[in-house]
């Protein structure tokens, strides 16, 4: 049996609790009363919080004393109706460990698939965090005036109108911006403000922030510091056709497939290439247009996960392929400054259109790898794979064009009782070519 196997194979369920919503009982799967067939742990860059499906064997469990003892499943014995509290603490082979109690704890979104025999019932349960449905409340929405750093009103947002207590992780913005709440959901109002924010220090050729939830907490992330390889340790894997595992590599890749999905007209449409921006400024009474190119290799302000961008007809790829019309935020709210109330809350131009071409540019290379699982990896994170060379000799070197830094954008925590744990990764990257490895 490989390493990989075994350490697959080493998994350990510490406690899988859940809850009656009144408070009176309580059943443990970890104990006999019921045991889970398969558990997956969701987080994603493009989620607002990280989620978990659970497939459960419920055999029932015991209630009264040895006279009147008699089973009862879990749906029934626990009045299941959605909103159950769940305590999850889950080990790898590595003993690296999750543990979903206190503030972190999950509750049942959903119950579903229910088969039932005379033995046993199979049902599903999805579980989701207490802030997801915090954020369906309506005394959660977001219904103030905001003005300064983007990155300061993401952090109010948070941590006045969610009320979250997990940790919250918000990375410096350049750009400030007035703006009100509109009454909206605080993750939906999260999201749209990183479209419109700059990083510290950064361009608006750097526009485009990623806001979303891993196991360390919220995020709100720049795609720059994101794929920043200089300022971050990160494991090193590999895919190859032998058991070994060379020694300045942390794993292996067992399974990797290409995502191809190529298609140059859905890219058109949402402006990958170019936008032109259409702004109107009702305060001057002034209407401009500008074409907005897409990232050129070489620019500054931008980091690359490889060395090269991909490489398009210029004649035909090098123009807006979509129209942005907005209006021009003026002064929208600066405590009635008269000065200030002249001045613009964003370039539109400069950001917005921007933002949306890293967005689609980060994802020009997508591909699906599983290791052993670690539960060490967090999505948001990147890491260095290194691919073979596609060639029918019997070596073959490493591919200097789809090995690299590659960025977790989808990342699922399996945990099988027949098959063992395993994490399965969706990665991307903006860019072909393989940077050296830094630990």
């Amino acid at each position: 049996m490989g390493l990989e196997n075994q350490v697959a194979r080493q998994y350990n369920i510490g406690k899988f609790k859940i809850y009656s919503n009144d408070g009176k009982n309580s059943v443990d799967l970890t104990t006999g009363e019921g045991y889970f067939l398969n558990l997956q742990y969701n987080e994603s860059i493009l989620e607002n919080q990280v989620s978990a499906t659970v497939t459960i064997a419920d055999i029932g469990y015991a209630v009264g004393d040895s006279q009147n003892q008699k089973y009862l499943g879990l749906i029934d014995g626990l009045d299941m109706c959605g909103g159950e509290r769940v305590e999850l603490v889950m080990e790898d082979g590595y003993k690296n460990k999750l543990e979903f109690i206190d503030e972190k704890c999950l509750y049942v979104a959903k119950i579903r698939n229910k088969l039932e025999d005379t033995q046993k019932m199979v049902f599903v349960i999805d579980l989701v965090t207490k802030e997801f449905f915090m954020n369906e409340l309506v005394e959660t929405r977001v219904d103030g005036p905001f003005d300064g750093k983007i990155s300061v009103s993401v952090e109010n947002i948070l941590k006045q109108y969610l009320r979250t207590e997990k940790d919250v992780d918000i990375e410096e913005t350049d750009n400030v911006y007035s703006f009100n709440g509109h009454v909206e959901k605080p993750f939906y109002k999260c999201t749209w403000l990183g479209k419109r924010s700059v990083p510290k220090d950064g361009t608006s050729k750097s526009a485009g922030f990623f806001f979303y939830e891993n196991y360390d907490g919220f995020k709100f992330k720049s795609i720059e510091s994101l794929l920043d390889s200089e300022r971050m340790q990160y494991k090193k894997y590999v895919f190859t056709n032998t058991t070994e595992l060379p020694d300045e590599y942390d794993g292996k890749i067992l399974e990797y497939m290409p995502i191809i999905n190529i298609d140059v007209q859905q890219k058109m449409s949402i402006g990958a290439y170019g936008s032109q921006v259409k702004t109107y400024n009702f305060y001057d009474n002034e209407y401009k247009e500008k074409n907005i190119g897409s990232q050129k290799e070489g620019e500054k302000g931008i980091n690359l996960a490889g060395n090269n961008l991909p490489c398009l007809p210029e004649e035909m790829f090098d123009k807006p392929t979509r129209i942005i019309g907005k209006m021009q935020p003026i002064g929208v709210k600066q405590n009635l400054d008269k000065d200030k109330s002249k001045e613009k809350d964003y370039n539109v131009d400069e950001i917005v259109a921007q933002a949306a071409s890293r967005y689609n540019q980060l994802f020009t290379i997508i591909l699906t790898a599983k290791i052993a699982g670690d539960f060490s990896h967090r999505v948001g994170d990147i890491i260095f794979c290194d691919f073979p060379e596609q060639s029918p000799g019997k070596t073959q070197a490493v591919s200097g064009k789809n090995s690299g830094i590659y960025m977790i954008a989808n990342l699922a925590q399996q945990v099988d009782a027949r098959e063992g744990c395993w994490t399965q990764f969706t990665l991307v990257r903006d860019s072909y070519g393989r940077k050296p490895f830094k630990r």
